[in-house]
């Protein structure tokens, strides 16, 4: 593994000694310094999209707190966590956790709490067994979050009721679901891609539908193919927040590879449009949101290769999302586009 850093930092210009077995702040290049602080960069604006974040700058550190919400039975409880983040983040170095605060969570919780937060922030940066860290704030801010849930103390919530300012969801909402529409551009690896995505859908709780034609060399002749194109992704969960999570890892995370077979992340979809609607029958909030609307229990993903247009429109028809899709899609075949 240490071997591969080495190399890594080589490849980024790095004049590493032979012999060195430990990496140095003073040993690293500027233009290394520079590749994780423009990482992090869009890893804070995509996590502020979704959360109330504060932001600062302290010495070579940057510093985030954010402020995200468990949600119980009797309402909801703000939960703040604070990340800085070192130079060499993220891929040589794991964010220090700051803060970490819940009234849920005893000071026994809450230490439980920080101590798995930080273990997985170091198992996906300074001890990634890949050999190169990966982006993993959003990944502790959800294991947190299900940790306060979990250790949380719950006796009080059901004595107190709803916290102060928190609003009940109505039977009327409860009966309403989001949805997202999503196009990807292409998948040179169809399968490293789906995986990511059905392991996002199961982590967030979505119920995902993938929907793409397959090319017409392909379907005529029968024989498989790694690469497809315009590819409809149709996301539906009880609440908005999930989607934005779930479009967030997609474009922050490595989950395709690029013409010359390395990984790579998405940059070339677009969300077509964020709508709420009445719950479809068969999607139930806690059983399959949107499964029976495609086929899709929610923390699942279908996918479904079409060989007409007529079919695909017609699969797009029944989630509802056929006429976002042929409208923005139009727009891409004349060479226009969303963002």
């Amino acid at each position: 593994m240490q071997a591969t850093r080495l190399l890594h930092l080589k490849f980024l210009g790095v004049k590493v000694e032979r012999g060195v077995c430990a990496l140095m702040d003073d040993a690293v290049d500027e233009r290394a310094i520079a590749s994780c602080a423009a990482r992090q960069q869009e890893e804070l604006d995509a996590l502020c999209a979704i959360y109330s974040c504060q932001r600062r700058i302290e010495g070579h550190q940057q510093h985030v707190l954010v402020q995200a919400e468990v949600h119980t039975g009797s309402g909801s409880d703000a939960v703040q966590i604070g990340f800085a983040l070192p130079p060499l983040y993220p891929v040589f170095k794991a964010p220090d956790m700051t803060s970490i605060y819940c009234k849920r969570l005893s000071k026994q919780a809450r230490e439980l709490v920080s101590s798995k937060a930080a273990a997985l922030a170091r198992s996906k940066t300074c001890d990634c067994t890949s050999g190169e860290g990966q982006e993993c704030l959003f990944d502790v801010i959800m294991l947190v979050l299900e940790l306060a849930d979990k250790h949380g103390t719950s006796a009080d919530d059901a004595k107190a009721g709803p916290s102060p300012g928190v609003d009940v969801a109505s039977p009327a909402a409860a009966e309403q679901e989001w949805v997202a529409l999503v196009r990807i551009d292409h998948m040179n690896d169809r399968a490293r891609y789906t995986k990511a995505l059905r392991k996002w859908a199961r982590q967030l709780a979505v119920a995902a539908h993938c929907h793409f034609r397959l090319p017409v060399s392909v379907s005529s002749s029968g024989s498989s193919s790694s690469r497809v194109e315009n590819v409809a992704l149709a996301l539906i969960a009880s609440t908005e927040a999930p989607l934005r999570a779930f479009v967030t890892r997609l474009r922050t995370e490595y989950v395709d590879i690029n013409s010359r077979g390395a990984p790579c992340k998405e940059r070339q979809c677009s969300v077509l449009g964020t709508f709420q609607r009445q719950r479809k029958s068969g999607s139930g909030g806690g059983g399959s949101c949107g499964g029976g609307a495609g086929g899709a229990a929610a923390g699942t993903l279908e996918v479904v290769a079409h060989a007409a247009e007529a079919d695909l429109m017609a699969a797009l028809g029944v989630l509802g999302v056929d006429k976002l899709w042929a409208e923005h899609t139009q727009q891409f075949r004349h060479g226009g586009g969303v963002r």
